[in-house]
């Protein structure tokens, strides 16, 4: 009787003299044994005509009894039977990230291939915003970023905030940009404002600073008023041309009419010599000329 599959066997080895009738070489017991063993082979590897082929696979169960060469599927491995443990350490953050960067999926569902770290310096076109920097005041200020970095196509800043002005009639402050510390009369645009009436546009020409909307005051009912707004900055880095800034914004100081207003507003950056982006600071017009503590802008790079 053979010892596998319960444990390996050790088969004597017959001579050239050895007879087929000497005690442990019997014909019909070493015939026998062998046949044991294949049989149990066979039991243990199971049913299948594939072979190995020239892509990498692993002798896998396709059934009960059955088995085949060809790729790990899902079915062949229960939920939580793979343990990092289990292939002695071989799965780490930095292969399964060089993994993930291989195929990245879009918002649209289509694929995008690519090759190393998936990070903001590599991503394509149509992929998320990514964060650059976040600031919330802890005393009155303005919101500010300096150093940007040049590795984007796009800014886009959102703040969310409330004028420290007390006014109360009425009771908002304007916002304004100002790109690169430059106050000089280089900024150009205009904007459509309404509120509780016919929208109307406004020009600004070689002003000292961009406005960009409003937001309530200390005036307003309470301090529950704040209010955002949107700039984006398309082709910040370039030194090729006059930056274009467009911002978005919804202001609300009262529950009446009258006390809320909406703002689009197209501008343009036109120093000379031209400049890439590398601060921007968005500030409120009226004195204290700070925004109250927990307003908050966060700074986005697009690809």
């Amino acid at each position: 009787m053979p010892n596998f599959p319960t444990s390996l066997d050790a088969l004597a080895n017959p001579t050239a003299t050895t007879l087929r009738n000497d005690p442990g070489f019997e014909l019909h017991s070493v015939i026998s044994t062998l046949n044991d063993i294949a049989e149990a082979l066979e039991a243990k590897l199971g049913i299948g005509a594939s072979t190995p082929g020239a892509t990498a696979g692993v002798l896998r169960r396709t059934a009960t009894g059955a088995s085949a060469w060809g790729p790990l599927l899902a079915g062949d491995y229960g939920s939580g039977s793979v343990a990092n443990a289990d292939l002695a350490g071989t799965i780490s953050l930095s292969k399964l990230q060089s993994v993930v960067a291989n195929y990245v999926v879009r918002g649209d569902g289509s694929g995008l291939m690519g090759s190393g770290l998936l990070t903001a310096a590599n991503m394509t076109p149509g992929a998320m915003p990514q964060q650059i920097n976040s600031a919330t005041l802890g005393s009155p200020g303005v919101i500010s970023f300096t150093s940007i970095p040049q590795t984007y196509q796009h800014l886009l800043l959102l703040v969310v905030a409330r004028s420290s002005n007390t006014v109360t009639s009425p009771p908002f402050d304007t916002l304004y940009a100002q790109l690169n510390g430059d106050g000089a009369s280089n900024y150009f645009g205009g904007r459509i404002y309404g509120s509780g009436a016919a929208a109307q546009y406004i020009e600004q020409v070689g002003t000292t600073y961009l406005t960009v909307g409003m937001v309530p005051n200390r005036g307003a009912p309470s301090l529950s008023y704040q209010n955002a707004a949107v700039l984006f900055i398309p082709g910040y880095a370039s030194t090729s041309g006059f930056k274009t800034i467009l911002a978005l914004n919804g202001a609300f100081w009262g529950p009446s009419s009258g006390l809320n207003a909406g703002q689009v507003t197209v501008g343009t950056w036109a120093k000379a010599p031209l400049e890439a982006v590398t601060q921007i600071a968005v500030k409120p017009l009226l004195t204290p000329f700070t925004f109250d503590a927990g307003a908050v802008g966060t700074l986005y790079g697009l690809n």
